[in-house]
């Protein structure tokens, strides 16, 4: 099957969005642009534009039904908007990433007026739109990697792929179950949903590609993890948000599906013994974030939308099963990270852009349906980090920062009254991990580190001073878990 993509631009701006301003140096670390985890088809064909290294990628069900409606479409690598439109009916993407490198993504889901604009910064994994059909037979994305103007082909997580223009047994697959299956692992800003209880702390794991889903419970001192339950769930999920209630010693989570907007209030069973479902609902699709917060001793959570700048506060009701909106504004579109932490008794959001570095850290107040959000401090730091994890270490507050394209890592202190941070620690990491969960163990940080595409998984302690981290157990897991 061939699906439609036009040939003519008929637009001098196109033409000088896809040249590039000098030839290329070494291709980014480009990641595949759909949520950490999923799995997704890719398939090219004879005569495919602009040539058979572009793919179509969507996601399929066990029945090869496709089922790639909504998903989000993320940016592979940082980088600028030199074109986001309509050619022929086809809205289109475009992202220069420096050095002659640029990327497209085609056929996305159309919105009056277009959020993206030409001259956004876009940071590695930010959401840019979602997949549709415009200008198309079928729902997918039409992706390219171009080098000095020209499609190559194509590698995700340093690795090229096989369906190229070089594979003639890679055309032509559409639909097919011979078509190559690409595992994303574009995770920026993955955290593992973790709750601490009667003393243990736990972990919900999931594959968004297959369903499985699994809690476990680390083991004393950090050595490892057991696992309490083994479930499936669908497929799709990519959100989830825990909460303790003040009643009934249970933790309670939110989990959602930004493709659809499907949400459910889950009850997390003691001693990790599974979930039960309390209620399930629809939702607006585009929430990108959610973070819980405590103030004054009731529930919330926030809901942003990093395409659009929609940000919501809810109030989590007192019996876990649904929640009330008290506060409704549109924030600054672009923000990476959105961070939650207490200092005291203030709670303190610090949220970050990684395409353009900025960061501001401001305080929230209030109860209740009053709630105020005011700016406490900001600045800027350097472009590129995708996680920004906070983290307890004998009694203070900390952030670790990782960026997944360079292996860069730091320990940072929260300073007094949301007044930034200082850096304790620059650390060299390895490149490739994907989800971190913190965790308080005799009074000192540990944080549980994976890497979704090998498996590779370890627990690191910090040290005394936050002077670096020392390893204090080490894995393999099976691929895959979110």
């Amino acid at each position: 099957m061939k699906l439609q993509t036009t040939l003519l631009f008929g637009s001098i701006l196109i033409a000088n969005a896809m040249a590039p301003a000098h030839a290329a140096g070494p291709r980014p670390l480009f990641q595949f642009p759909a949520e950490c985890g999923q799995i997704w088809d890719a398939s090219t064909y004879d005569g495919h534009w602009p040539d058979q290294d572009s793919i179509d990628i969507t996601v399929r069900d066990a029945n090869l039904a496709n089922i790639g409606a909504g998903e989000p479409v993320l940016a592979s690598a940082a980088g600028k908007v030199t074109f986001a439109g309509l050619v022929n009916d086809e809205y289109r993407i475009y992202l220069d990433h420096g050095d002659g490198w640029v990327t497209h993504y085609i056929h996305l889901e159309t919105e009056n007026p277009l959020p993206i604009k030409v001259g956004r910064q876009i940071a590695q994994g930010e959401q840019i739109g979602r997949t549709g059909k415009s200008g198309a037979q079928a729902i997918h994305q039409h992706y390219s990697q171009l080098q000095d103007g020209k499609a190559v082909r194509i590698a995700f997580a340093g690795s090229l792929i096989d369906t190229h223009a070089g594979n003639a047994s890679s055309y032509g697959t559409w639909g097919k179950s011979s078509a190559e299956k690409i595992i994303s692992l574009n995770c920026a800003g993955n955290t593992f949903m973790g709750w601490t209880q009667s003393g243990d702390h736990y972990n919900l794991l999931y594959k968004p590609g297959t369903g499985q889903t699994k809690i476990v419970r680390t083991n004393p001192n950090g050595a490892g993890v057991t696992a309490t339950w083994n479930g499936t769930w669908s497929t799709g999920w990519t959100n989830f948000v825990p909460y303790h209630l003040a009643t009934g010693g249970h933790p309670h989570a939110i989990v959602y599906k930004s493709s659809t907007g499907q949400v459910s209030f889950l009850r997390l069973n003691l001693h990790g013994a599974g979930v039960t479902t309390l209620s399930s609902g629809t939702w607006y699709k585009g929430w990108t974030d959610f973070v819980p917060l405590t103030l004054a001793g009731d529930k919330y959570f926030i809901a942003y939308d990093s395409v659009h700048g929609y940000a919501n506060i809810d109030r989590i009701h007192a019996t876990g099963d649904g929640s009330t909106a008290v506060y409704k504004r549109t924030w600054e579109p672009g923000r990476t990270a959105i961070v939650p932490y207490q200092l005291g008794n203030a709670q303190y959001l610090l949220m970050y852009k990684g395409g353009t570095g900025e960061v501001e850290i401001d305080q929230i107040t209030g109860s209740g349906s009053n709630i105020a959000v005011s700016e406490a401090w900001s600045g800027a730091w350097t472009k590129g980090w995708t996680n920004l994890v906070p983290v307890s270490h004998l009694g203070q507050r900390f952030l670790l920062g990782y960026k997944a394209a360079t292996g860069d890592a730091k320990l940072m202190r929260l300073k007094a009254n949301g007044q930034g941070v200082e850096t304790t620690a620059d650390m060299g990491w390895t490149k490739g991990w994907t989800a971190f969960s913190p965790m308080l163990i005799g009074g000192k940080a540990h944080v549980l580190l994976y890497k979704l595409g090998n498996g590779e998984a370890k627990v690191v302690r910090f040290k005394d001073d936050a002077s670096g981290v020392d390893t204090v157990w080490e894995g393999t897991w099976t691929t895959g878990w979110k």
